[in-house]
């Protein structure tokens, strides 16, 4: 058996956190995954490292979460009578 079919390195299906070993991912526990060489191709390395993919999902999430939080402050507030008004 080749050294390619030997390493098992996934991606989560959820988070895109990348890891080895068993099927089950060990930042969320989702069990569905994909093999990160499909989806990556040879940059799956170095994302492994870097983590890179599951970084750039966490952050687009909490940027989702600050938005919604800043518009919905924004719609609770009154009026200040501010010089502009």
């Amino acid at each position: 058996m080749g050294y390619f079919k030997m390493v098992k390195i996934f991606t989560c299906a959820r988070c895109e956190y990348i890891f080895r070993g068993e099927r089950k991912c060990p930042m969320c526990g989702y069990p569905g995954c994909y093999r990160a060489r499909y989806l990556y191709g040879s940059r799956c390395y170095s994302y492994e490292k870097t983590q890179l993919m599951w970084m750039e999902k966490k952050l687009a999430y909490y940027k989702h979460l600050l938005i919604n939080k800043i518009e919905r402050l924004n719609k609770q507030q009154p009026s200040s009578g501010g010089i502009n008004e």
